[in-house]
């Protein structure tokens, strides 16, 4: 059967176009970084992607099934764009937006599943279009607006906190962002874009895959909000010795160096007294959390301070002291040498690269 090429379908092929060079940039660097963020910017260009050919589909066919399909879709994307905002922001989902996020869904779905939902008409162009009933409207507009609020609020929270070389990048998403995704919603609101069916759906095709591709080229963007890394010492537990000594925060408040000499050998004290009666893994403090990892066999902690704790900074300190040991166990009978130990910045800089903060290349 030959469909007749109109405005319609030209205006979904040509919206598919972004999404398809998301999917090879995600994929390019998927397989290059493994990095778990991949997956969900993954996820969103691919839902997005699924929903425009869903939306082709209905137009070929006429069939309602697949408008109720394109919507169930953008549910999943709502709460896919949640669960970035809260791994952007602090590395955990938030329940009460997910519960917000949920009940708008629910709204959405059951005047999607309305037999009264959709019905069919032309475009002002003379196109075959389905349009949606005023409650099925109201709905999507207040769902996608719930999504956008949030985003943006986010997006703003992390240009202020970005450092000056990441900045460029999120104002990049915010120019797009406002130019695309604000007037969009608007005149959707207004139904300006009645005129042009689903010119919208390829506005925010554009948006969605800038998105992904920034934050997929700069993975940093990830871990501005969560927490912030202060400070990395190697101690020697016989002796209290700096082996090594890294700062990401070099004028901060919170790592004054006399503080934080006393507050080391207080932490020595605590685990020489703490042996074989488990170990201690995280100290807080006012304004910070220290996070521990022993190598009991050379008798070392590794001690990093960070403004909170995260999963993440645990992890990455856990392979530093492992490969911190495979790096220097030769140099372990000449700790007064320090020396021995300073190539340790390549360790910080290969396992704590991920930090917006680590770049040592510009120190």
């Amino acid at each position: 059967m030959v469909y007749p090429l109109n405005t319609t379908m030209i205006i979904f092929l040509i919206a598919m176009i972004p999404s398809l060079v998301s999917f090879g940039f995600l994929i390019n660097k998927y397989i290059q970084d493994k990095r778990r963020e991949l997956i969900l910017l993954f996820s969103i260009s691919f839902v997005y992607f699924s929903s425009i050919v869903i939306n082709l589909i209905l137009h070929l066919t006429h069939n309602p099934i697949w408008k109720s399909i394109a919507l169930f879709h953008s549910i999943v994307w709502s709460l896919l764009m949640i669960l970035f905002v809260d791994t952007v922001s602090k590395e955990h989902l938030d329940a009460r937006k997910i519960l917000i996020t949920a009940f708008l869904s629910g709204i959405l779905f059951m005047n999607a599943i309305d037999p009264n939902a959709f019905y069919a008409g032309l475009s002002p162009n003379g196109d075959w279009i389905l349009l949606s009933g005023e409650k099925q409207k109201i709905s999507v507009i207040i769902l996608n607006g719930w999504t956008l609020l949030i985003t943006l609020y986010y997006l703003i929270f992390l240009a202020i906190k970005s450092p000056p070389k990441l900045k460029k990048y999120v104002f990049m998403i915010f120019g797009v962002a406002f130019i695309i995704g604000i007037p969009v919603f608007i005149l959707t609101v207004l139904r300006i874009l009645t005129n042009i069916p689903y010119f919208d759906g390829l506005l925010l095709s554009l948006a969605c895959a800038l998105l992904t591709i920034v934050f997929a080229f700069q993975p940093k963007l990830f871990y501005v909000l969560p927490f912030k890394a202060l400070r990395m010492t190697v101690l020697d537990t016989d002796t209290g010795t700096f082996l090594y000594d890294f700062q990401w925060e070099k004028k901060s408040d919170m790592i004054n160096d006399v503080l934080y000499s006393g507050m080391m050998q207080g932490i020595r004290t605590i685990i020489k007294e703490s042996m074989n009666k488990g170990d201690l893994n995280e100290i807080r403090t006012e304004g910070a959390i220290i996070i521990l990892e022993y190598d009991k066999k050379a008798h070392l902690a590794c001690v990093l301070a960070s403004t909170k704790s995260s999963k993440t900074l645990q992890k990455a300190l856990e392979r530093f002291k492992i490969e911190f040991h495979e790096k220097f166990a030769k140099h372990f009978s000449q700790r007064y040498d320090l020396s021995l130990f300073k190539d340790s910045d390549s360790l910080i800089k290969d396992i704590f690269g991920f930090l917006p903060q680590t770049d040592l290349d510009e120190e």
